[in-house]
Formats: C-alpha cells, structure tokens, sequence
C-alpha cells in the first residue's frame, strides 16, 4: 500500500486562486518550506473550517510554521513526524506563480461530438454516438482542413449522402 505521502490529494492553486494542478503532500511540504531549489517562495497551505452543514465558514493561507500548529482533526489525514502528528494539507497556493493556466483540448472525434453536444449540425437531431460521424464543413478534396472550424457531427446518413460536396 503507497503512502498517504505520496498520493496527488492536494489542490494546487495559484496566486490568484485558480486551479493549476495536484501534488502530493511531499510535494506540498517541500513547497511550504521553500522548495527544493531555494529562493523559490513557500507555498501556503489553506485551512479549511467547515460547519455542520458543509458549507465553507473560512480558508485561511498559512505559512508552515503555522500550519504545523494546528490541531489534527478526527477527519484530517496526518503525517507523522519525529515531533507528533502534523495536518495534512488538502489545499495550497503558490503565492508569488500568478499564470493562469491553459489547457488546450486535443481536435478528436470525441471531443468534435462532446463540443456539438451529439446533435447532427445540419439536421439539428440528437443521435446517439454510434449514429454520428465527423463531417469536414468545407470538403477535404476542395482544400478543407481538421480544424475546430471547419469539423462538426454530422448524421452518418447525411454524411454519406452529402460526400465531397459543399453544404450551402
């Protein structure tokens, strides 16, 4: 069985508060601590309070001299250390990396359906995926390219019928 150490459980979130990804809580030590390369920032763990209901009541960013006072909750995990059980962090900040992550989506037949929300675009009926087919708006044969313009779901019938044509 792996460690609770080194499990990608901790949202990372950048100056602004945006997602930028997961790390594991070794990860997030070292971050809060001021990285493996020195001179980089230390990140700030969040402290999260929640009442009975679940709703958020307050996310405090500490740094890891406090952090490592706060109690160890019934449902926190916990890192043992020399010193006793430590919280272990579910959310931190990298205070001083303010890039807003960009995610590009990969041009595939599946994300052309997800993106049309599997209706035929000349017909404008719901199908189900094994009835659909990734027409080229602009005919490949007439110098029609894969991009996200110029793809769209199509009925495999239409599609069949239409070829090589221009759909006016």
């Amino acid at each position: 069985m792996d460690s609770v150490l080194e499990r990608s459980i901790v949202l990372s979130l950048n100056a602004n508060w945006q997602v930028i990804g997961w790390r594991t809580p070794r990860e997030t030590v070292i971050a809060m601590c001021g990285g493996a390369y020195g001179g980089t920032p230390p990140a700030l763990a969040v402290s999260i309070e929640m009442d009975e209901n679940g709703e958020l009541t307050e996310a405090i960013p500490l740094k890891w001299d406090e952090w490592v006072k706060l109690p160890v909750r019934p449902q926190d995990l916990s890192i043992q250390t020399k010193s006793g059980p430590i919280r272990c962090p579910t959310v931190c900040v990298a205070p001083n990396f303010k890039h807003i992550p960009v995610k590009s989506i990969r041009l595939t037949k599946q994300a052309i359906i997800e993106r049309d929300g599997g209706v035929c675009q000349y017909s404008g009926e719901k199908l189900p995926r094994s009835k659909l087919n990734i027409d080229h708006v602009i005919p490949q044969a007439k110098g029609g390219r894969d991009t996200w313009d110029n793809l769209v779901t199509c009925s495999k019938d239409i599609n069949s019928m239409k070829g090589d044509k221009m759909n006016n």
